[in-house]
């Protein structure tokens, strides 16, 4: 009787240990999707930042060179 009771014990345990290995499995792909996600997200978020930058900068750039010719001054050849 006391084999039979520790057999069930034993089944029980090992139903534990695959349905938290599961879990685990399911954790992992989860964490998985969102690191992916995460780098997605950040590597269009640095290219978009990086294009409003370029284009506030070729905005100012083109704003200094018409104040340059309005004033009738030379442009800086680095602003060319």
């Amino acid at each position: 009787m006391f084999k039979f009771f520790k057999r069930i014990k034993e089944i029980k345990a090992v139903k534990e240990a695959a349905r938290i290995e599961a879990i685990n499995v399911r954790l992992a792909d989860e964490r998985a999707k969102h690191e992916r996600l995460c780098a997605e997200f950040t590597a269009k978020e640095t290219a978009r930042l990086e294009a409003m930058r370029k284009e506030s900068s070729e905005k100012w750039k083109q704003r200094f060179r018409e104040e340059c010719e309005l004033q009738g001054k030379q442009v800086p050849a680095y602003m060319k």
